[in-house]
């Protein structure tokens, strides 16, 4: 997409709105001039396009994510959205996420950890802003059902 077709908009229309655009060199057309709808390519799936963003490829592959709370989140989005390379700074929505299953993704961090995220957190925030407001493993945090995601996560990397 032509940058100044993306920023008008990024700054004109929610991030939801927009995500899915695809160009195409030009429109099929039937022999009457009209455009052919049954010739216009499947759309690409988000995640894809997301794995191809220009300054994807230029950071480190692990970026450093090391926190407990972030691999547990970056493991919830790789199994709900279907992508396999999470990072830190990257959005919910840009990997191919959609509102449903944000739903579902905050449901099943409560459900798991016992911290309610907002919605419009998850859908607008990063890996790392989301992760930030899940407590550290400790003495304060919540304490979940044994057998849940998070206590196994506690386990395995020595937090209780």
């Amino acid at each position: 997409m032509p940058a100044s077709c993306a920023s008008t908009c990024a700054s004109a229309c929610p991030a939801t709105c927009w995500q899915h655009i695809e160009t195409l060199a030009q429109l099929p057309k039937t022999p009457n001039g009209k455009i052919d709808r049954k010739q216009l390519p499947e759309p690409v799936a988000a995640a894809v396009v997301a794995q191809q963003r220009p300054g994807r490829q230029a950071e480190p592959a692990t970026d450093a994510m090391s926190d407990a709370r972030e691999l547990y989140l970056a493991g919830l989005w790789r199994e709900l959205i279907g992508v396999e390379e999470i990072r830190r700074n990257d959005n919910f929505l840009d990997l191919g996420g959609h509102s449903m299953l944000a739903v579902e993704f905050a449901s099943r961090v409560r459900k798991e950890t016992g911290v309610s995220l907002r919605l419009l957190n998850v859908v607008t925030g990063t890996l790392a802003s989301l992760a930030a407001e899940l407590p550290e493993a400790g003495a304060g945090s919540p304490r979940p059902a044994e057998g849940s995601l998070w206590s196994r996560l506690r386990k395995r990397l020595g937090g209780g």
